[in-house]
């Protein structure tokens, strides 16, 4: 019987203000899994919920998906996450004043006897006390906190007093560690990730629940389904035209029925200003939810104009950029250029 993991599930997050439903759909399917695989327990690494203060319907659709685990006696475990606590509020209190049997909240650290090795959990906390290792034998680590080393949102991670200490990470066979949204793996840690795409970012990125077997096994990774599917169309008239000019008929004659949500990004030179009809882009995606960051036009090596986007357009950082980065007898020009395309962005 296999031990099932998941971490971050952050229920009650939304997108740009869009609630998101997907996240109750992947964590109900995370529970069918786990009672499927028949496991002997299932782990959520921290993060059960988004804010440390849900909403009471929030509560309500956590506390059904529960007790469905709960009928079916699978022990279910869950460390306190750095989102669940914030301000002396926590999230997690309710449910640990609920009737069940087979359901613990985790705010200390924890050991679980499994059948064949130990489980030891390490609930997030601000300042990680030392570890000293009494000849403890190899154990699988679960916890909730950074790691070193691995990468959010493109950057590393660097050391601090909340990541586990360096001496208790080597004592475990292999770890799982929540906090961090992007999957990936860092030495002896594997880190599942938030188990829906959280953002643009994580386009391309699937999600899993993991079934751990035997200590020494490879965990099993069960590919979840459930989750919004975020995908990016970069559009680079500047370095590649032949190919970005293909890329975006193919994006205009495209009904994108396998995503959710399509970012379009658009780089163009001065002399590619009239090839884009914004207006047909918006009424290929206009059933979808969609950014189109509007193009403002820099310099590069004082020779040719590129464009580059601004995540969120705003008008005064446009002129600000612009003058920063454009020769003086360019910036009235440019200045033009930039706000008409903002416009036909903004739909104005």
């Amino acid at each position: 019987m296999p031990l099932a993991i998941l971490a971050d599930v952050h229920h009650g997050v939304s997108w740009r203000g869009r609630p998101r439903p997907d996240i109750i759909e992947a964590f109900r399917e995370c529970i069918d899994i786990a009672i499927r695989n028949k496991v002997y327990a299932l782990i959520i690494a921290g993060d059960l919920y988004n804010s440390s203060c849900p909403h009471p319907d929030s509560h309500a659709e956590v506390i059904a998906e529960l007790d469905r685990l709960d009928q079916s006696n699978i022990d279910t475990y869950i460390l306190m996450g750095n989102h669940d606590v914030q301000r002396k509020a926590n999230a997690l209190k309710p449910l640990s004043s609920v009737a069940w049997n087979h359901i613990k909240v985790i705010t200390d650290d924890f050991v679980l006897k499994a059948p064949s090795y130990e489980v030891r959990m390490y609930p997030y906390r601000d300042n990680q006390p030392p570890f000293t290792n009494t000849g403890l034998s190899k154990f699988l680590g679960i916890g909730h906190a950074p790691v070193s080393g691995g990468m959010y949102e493109g950057t590393a991670v660097l050391p601090s007093n909340a990541c586990l200490p360096k001496n208790l990470l080597d004592a475990a066979h292999h770890w799982f560690i929540g906090h961090i949204h992007t999957p990936q793996h860092v030495g002896n840690v594997v880190i599942p990730g938030a188990i829906v795409q959280s953002n643009i970012s994580d386009a391309g990125q699937d999600r899993y629940l993991y079934l751990q077997h035997d200590l020494t096994d490879a965990p099993e990774k069960v590919k979840l389904t459930k989750g919004w599917k975020f995908v990016k169309y970069d559009l680079d008239f500047c370095t590649n035209k032949t190919q970005a000019k293909q890329q975006y008929r193919a994006l205009l004659g495209s009904k994108l029925d396998d995503c959710d949500v399509c970012q379009v990004v658009i780089r163009l030179g001065m002399e590619d200003l009239g090839m884009i009809d914004l207006e047909a882009l918006r009424k290929a995606l206009k059933y979808k939810i969609v950014d189109i960051p509007a193009p403002v036009i820099v310099r590069k090596a004082d020779v040719r104009l590129k464009s580059v986007q601004l995540e969120t357009p705003r008008k005064q950082a446009v002129i600000e950029f612009v003058k920063a980065t454009i020769a003086k007898d360019k910036v009235e020009a440019v200045l033009k250029q930039a706000e008409r395309i903002m416009s036909q962005v903004d739909g104005k």
